[in-house]
């Protein structure tokens, strides 16, 4: 298995604070049994503690925990965004595992971010722990560094 590094040629992290770097759109080719593209929303790499691949979902996101289904702007999504952030993550470690980068033994973790949304109603399912979730309320008072 070969992985391969494909970023956008104009990928440059976005440098609003001097320790991190926030890139938006990352995206790299893995080749396994087919190549396969994932991307992360946002990726953001801090020297000492890590990275956090970030999964963003605008508008109106829902959860109906009777049908078990996530609905964004009441259009039923295909996959959960908790789901779309654990496959990233763990791509992603696949990814680094297979390259020489130092960043392979790094901490990687996930996250979703739902900017338009004040509260989750219904309550969340257990795939989805309030600690991996950033609603608007959060985003407003982000700290970057602590």
């Amino acid at each position: 298995m070969t992985y391969i590094s494909i970023l956008k040629p104009s990928l440059t992290p976005l440098n609003f604070c001097p320790v991190l770097r926030v890139f938006h759109s990352a995206w790299w080719q893995a080749d396994k049994y087919y190549i396969q593209e994932r991307e992360s929303d946002f990726t953001i790499v801090h020297p000492e503690k890590g990275i956090l691949l970030l999964e963003v979902k605008g508008g109106k996101i829902s959860y109906d925990s009777i049908n078990k289904s996530w609905y964004q702007n009441q259009d039923r999504m295909k996959r959960s965004p908790f789901d779309q952030a654990r496959e990233i993550r763990y791509s992603f470690i696949k990814f680094l595992s297979r390259s020489s980068s130092n960043l392979s033994r790094a901490c990687i973790g996930q996250c979703a971010a739902f900017p338009d949304v004040d509260a989750i109603e219904n309550g969340l399912p257990s795939e989805a722990p309030r600690n991996i979730l950033l609603l608007r309320p959060q985003l407003k008072d982000i700290n970057l560094i602590d």
